[in-house]
């Protein structure tokens, strides 16, 4: 027996939908509360459940486009001035993971020059330290927290944040700024990766939008039916007032696929996701 080929009909549907739209178009009010091959569904229940079953396939559809679409990844070649400074731009003052032909470094700013890559991590130390002690402070802020350059009589210098002197002048409290870096050669880099929160905040859209619906979906099938109790317990309602199974799964999923995008939105921008910057170094080539 021969079996049978595929049958193509997706050709079909554009006239399909002229056709029924055309028809819906043409209907009066009545006509629309017209019953139909189903005794509990009228011509407006068919159309509204189709209606939402394309929105419901959209929502679908969007959340995938935000996940899918939203994995940033670019390239650069290092191969004159204008690129390099191009690349600095790119991951000016971010937070940074740098992959190099033989280790992986993380840290809070990186420095890209030609020959030599400084990669540094900057964090804080609450210091106190005596009034007598200091030379002059320079002060960078004129606002409250007042940060500034403290330099001792020793000689010292110390970058300073929240700072703060005593009425009575025997002491100084201040968050000392402490820089560590990593240098290794620029042709080394293989990859740098920086937090991104913009595309983090579309792909943490799209996963609370699915995760939301999907679980709508799951609750609205299971919970609530036609033959359920009455919604209001003082009031006794027909069976055609009570929700059915159908009204309840949209609302279900339209409530939880809201409160999902919304979650998964608030990660999203707050967590970032890394963004991943290829990188090819050809400046000895091009060298004279």
């Amino acid at each position: 027996m021969k079996k049978p080929g595929i049958i193509k009909v997706r050709h079909l549907f554009p006239q399909l939908y002229s056709e029924l739209l055309e028809l819906l178009q043409k209907l009066s009010p009545d006509e629309w509360n017209y019953s139909t091959s189903s005794s509990k569904w009228a011509v407006k229940d068919i159309v509204s459940h189709l209606i939402v079953r394309l929105l419901y396939l959209l929502l679908i559809s969007f959340g995938f486009l935000m996940i899918t679409g939203c994995n940033p990844h670019s390239s650069i070649m290092l191969s004159n001035d204008a690129s390099l400074k191009k690349l600095n731009d790119m991951v000016k003052e971010r937070s940074v993971r740098v992959t190099t032909t033989d280790s992986i470094y993380t840290g809070n700013n990186i420095i890209i020059k030609r020959d030599s890559t400084i990669v540094e991590n900057i964090y804080t130390k609450p210091k106190v330290i005596p009034f007598s002690s200091m030379r002059s402070i320079n002060y960078t802020t004129n606002i409250q927290p007042l940060d500034g350059f403290i330099e001792l009589k020793n000689n010292q210098v110390i970058q300073a944040e929240n700072i703060y002197i005593l009425n009575d002048d025997t002491v100084i409290r201040f968050n000392e700024v402490i820089t560590t870096s990593v240098v290794f050669p620029t042709k080394d880099l293989v990859k740098i990766q920086k937090r991104n929160h913009l595309s983090s905040t579309f792909k943490g859209l799209g996963y609370g939008l699915l995760g939301g619906v999907a679980v709508g979906a799951i609750l609205g099938t299971f919970v609530g039916s036609a033959d359920g109790p009455a919604t209001d317990p003082n009031k006794q309602h027909s069976p055609d007032e009570r929700p059915t199974r159908f009204e309840i799964w949209i609302e279900s999923t339209i409530v939880s696929g809201f409160l999902g995008t919304i979650a998964g939105t608030l990660t999203g921008a707050i967590l970032g996701q890394w963004e991943v910057i290829d990188i090819s170094y050809q400046y000895e080539q091009n060298s004279p």
